[in-house]
């Protein structure tokens, strides 16, 4: 994100869902230039937040539960919108 500038939404769009069959995708954001979690990572620890999303999600804003991850954060440090500027990984 440029000096000055926010992260202020995150839109669902169709055609990002997983190829799974039950239509479950999962997206997460770290501050730095990179994803830091391992192949299989047990916890969200290094995360500012994550959420697991589907069709039923498409043409919303889900910035806000990715910062604030339900039920349970799982380590994830959590934030709340907008993200300012620095580096982010998705």
């Amino acid at each position: 994100m440029p000096a000055g500038g926010a992260l202020t939404a995150i839109t669902v769009l169709p055609g990002t869902m997983s190829a799974a069959p039950v239509g479950i995708s999962f997206i997460g954001i770290e501050a730095g230039n990179q994803i830091t979690l391992g192949p299989t990572p047990t916890t969200a620890a290094g995360l500012l937040g994550w959420r697991h999303f589907s069709p039923a999600d498409i043409g919303t804003h889900i910035l806000g539960e990715i910062g604030n991850p339900l039920p349970d954060p799982m380590g994830a440090t959590g934030f709340m919108p907008p993200l300012g500027s620095g580096d982010y990984a998705i």
